[in-house]
């Protein structure tokens, strides 16, 4: 069952298990979704966790036969892929966390933890049950605008499954943003057992609480903004200036929880100067999602005893409007891409290549510009 709702509801009896285990503070991502004056549409987020995900670079081509798994050995939805789509995967290549189709549609999963609900399995509906890491595969490879999501998602039920590798009893807690090449955008929360469904207004999405919650916090940095603040005079002997630019900004949250995240995020996309275009667009939102970055170290958590460090694991930007995938990981800061127009979209099978790599830098020179001004010299003369 799907229902919008602006309530909030936190689920901890659901997770409380996983809770004493997993600490929250081991995943936490971020997005931003920009949108350019001549309407195209870009999202960068940040991939964050404190055990190592192996997340693939993954193409799946149309016509791909998928089922998903469910507890008990018992097997729930199946289907094919009407749409191509590329994105990054996650544990294997069916997981697939974040991307776009052929169409134009982009899904990224996000951490919800804490707050994750899922329906309960009913025999009498297996056929339409899926686990949740299926979830983003499926949108990717069935619709084609939100609308379409809205309408698909009441042929569905996602329930409660566990990840055996992860635990006897782990289940993936997790909420989901879907956005079109119209730029409109819209949040997925399973709370209760039901879907709850919330347009994104703002264009940022991190993980818990509620999305809702996260709506309602923002009222607390209205104070926030572009502007230097003007200089107080106390009095004829007294007046206090701005130490230097940014004045408009203090009490912007610098922490790297989700509320911190959420604001940082918000007020950083509706000061920034609109880009004019995608080429723009992507530059603006890797300048944003930069502010996200998590170095090792900086977030700390625990598992059973062992310490675990949150960090970002990989960034992408997505160029919706172009279909082009950029990311870069960890280790390795240059900036790759992908483009979907340059792949098989009929292609026989699912083609994966890995994101973790170690790169190195780029070493240049001045010989070649001394060079060239000698031969522009020369040529004058």
């Amino acid at each position: 069952m799907n229902r919008n709702n602006t309530s909030t509801s936190s689920g901890l009896v659901w997770c409380l298990s996983i809770l004493l285990v997993w600490s929250p503070a081991l995943m936490a991502c971020t997005g931003i979704q920009v949108k350019a004056l001549d309407g195209s549409v870009i999202f960068a987020r940040t991939l964050e966790f404190g055990l190592p995900l192996e997340s693939e670079l993954t193409f799946v081509p149309r016509q791909q036969s998928f089922q998903s798994q469910l507890n008990d050995g018992k097997s729930g939805a199946e289907w094919k892929n009407r749409y191509a789509y590329l994105g990054a995967s996650a544990l294997e290549q069916n997981y697939m966390g974040e991307g776009f189709n052929e169409k134009g549609l982009h899904v990224g999963v996000f951490y919800f933890p804490g707050f994750a609900e899922y329906a309960q399995l009913k025999s009498s509906q297996q056929s339409r049950a899926m686990r949740p890491l299926d979830v983003t595969g499926w949108l990717l490879g069935n619709f084609d605008s939100v609308d379409a999501v809205v309408k698909g998602l009441a042929d569905v039920d996602i329930v409660e499954t566990f990840h055996k590798p992860w635990g006897e009893d782990f289940v993936f807690p997790l909420h989901w943003m879907v956005q079109d090449e119209t730029g409109r955008a819209l949040v997925i929360e399973p709370i209760k057992g039901e879907l709850i469904l919330h347009e994104n207004p703002v264009g940022v999405f991190t993980n818990a609480p509620s999305f809702d919650w996260h709506l309602t916090n923002l009222r607390n940095y209205v104070n926030l903004h572009a502007d230097n603040v003007k200089q107080l005079n106390l009095s004829d002997a007294m007046t206090l200036k701005p130490f230097g630019e940014g004045s408009g900004m203090i009490g912007l949250p610098g922490d790297f929880t989700p509320p911190s995240r959420f604001v940082r995020a918000a007020a950083l996309l509706h000061s920034a100067i609109p880009a004019n275009n995608a080429e723009e667009g992507v530059s603006l939102a890797w300048h944003l999602i930069n502010n996200i970055d998590i170095p090792k170290g900086a977030a700390r958590g625990t598992v059973t005893g062992t310490p675990h460090y949150d960090h970002t694991q990989w960034v992408s930007v997505s160029d919706i409007s172009n279909r082009r995938f950029y990311f870069r990981s960890y280790e390795d800061h240059n900036i790759r891409y992908m483009d979907l127009n340059d792949l098989d979209l009929d292609g026989d099978r699912i083609l994966t290549t890995d994101m973790d790599t170690r790169g190195g830098y780029q070493q240049i020179s001045f010989h070649d510009q001394a060079s060239s001004q000698q031969q522009a010299k020369a040529n004058v003369r």
